[in-house]
């Protein structure tokens, strides 16, 4: 699965304003089996690019912002309808300026 290439994500840059652009997923862990982690990987393989990808890893109350670094995506409509047809798998954001502001207005928070 992807537990080997997951880390926990350092917020700080957000406090700071500083600059980045990942793709923000949100990854529902009471509905993801096996065939949708491999429908996830396949996707994020099949449009690698320069934009890291974070998942936001949802297990009842607790949410955690998790780092996949070995997956960097081209963000296109392609990748996005494919992630969309991922059961498990929400879009929360797609590649922008993150900024303290913009995650607080984000859904969960993120």
């Amino acid at each position: 699965m992807f537990g080997a290439h997951l880390v926990r994500l350092d917020l700080g840059f957000v406090e700071r304003g500083e600059q980045a652009d990942p793709l923000l997923l949100e990854i529902a862990a009471e509905s993801t089996d096996r065939e949708s982690v491999q429908e996830l990987r396949s996707a994020l393989r099949s449009h690698r690019g320069g934009t890291p990808v974070r998942l936001v890893l949802c297990y009842r109350d607790r949410r955690t912002v998790l780092a996949v670094d070995d997956y960097p995506v081209t963000v296109s409509s392609a990748l996005l309808g494919e992630l969309r047809a991922v059961r498990g798998v929400k879009v929360l954001r797609e590649a922008t300026r993150i900024t303290a502001a913009g995650l607080a207005n984000t859904p969960g928070g993120y």
